[in-house]
C-alpha cells in the first residue's frame, strides 16, 4: 500500500512538472489581487464631482446598453460610489445568468477538456 501511495505521487509529481502548470506562490506576479468592480470587462464606471450641484454617476454596459443607467446625481460621494457598485455587481449577475453573452464580456475562460491531449502518462500502464 506504502508503494502504491509513493508511485501515485511520483506520478502527480511528474504531472505538474511536465505540464507546466506552476504551483506554489508566485513571485513573478506583483498584483496578485482580484479584479474590483470598477475594472470589470465590458462595463463603464464614469463618475465626476461638480462643486456646485453634486456628484454625477453613469454606469454604462457594452454587452446590453438596456442595463446601463442614465446620469444620476447624488448629494454624497459615498452615495454616487455605493449606487455605481451596486448596480455594477448586478450587471455581472445578469450577465453571467445569460448563456447567449460571449465569454470575453463576462471574463470566463472555457476550456475544451474533450480535445485536449496530456502528455503524462497512463497510471495504468506503469507496473507497480
Amino acid at each position: 500500500m506504502i508503494m502504491l501511495e509513493s508511485r501515485l505521487r511520483q506520478l502527480i509529481r511528474h504531472a505538474l512538472l511536465e505540464s507546466g502548470v506552476p504551483y506554489g506562490p508566485n513571485y513573478q506576479t506583483l498584483d496578485n489581487d482580484p479584479l474590483s468592480w470598477e475594472d470589470y470587462p465590458g462595463i463603464n464606471v464614469e463618475h465626476y464631482a461638480d462643486p456646485g450641484t453634486g456628484y454625477y454617476v453613469q454606469v454604462e454596459c457594452e454587452v446590453d446598453p438596456s442595463l446601463s443607467t442614465p446620469l444620476r446625481l447624488f448629494a454624497a460621494e459615498e452615495d454616487a460610489m455605493n449606487f455605481a457598485r451596486q448596480h455594477t455587481m448586478q450587471i455581472q449577475r445578469e450577465l453571467m445568468s445569460r448563456g447567449d453573452i460571449p465569454a470575453k464580456a463576462i471574463d470566463i475562460i472555457t476550456l475544451d477538456s474533450a480535445n485536449y491531449q496530456s502528455d503524462v502518462p497512463d497510471p495504468l500502464s506503469f507496473p507497480i
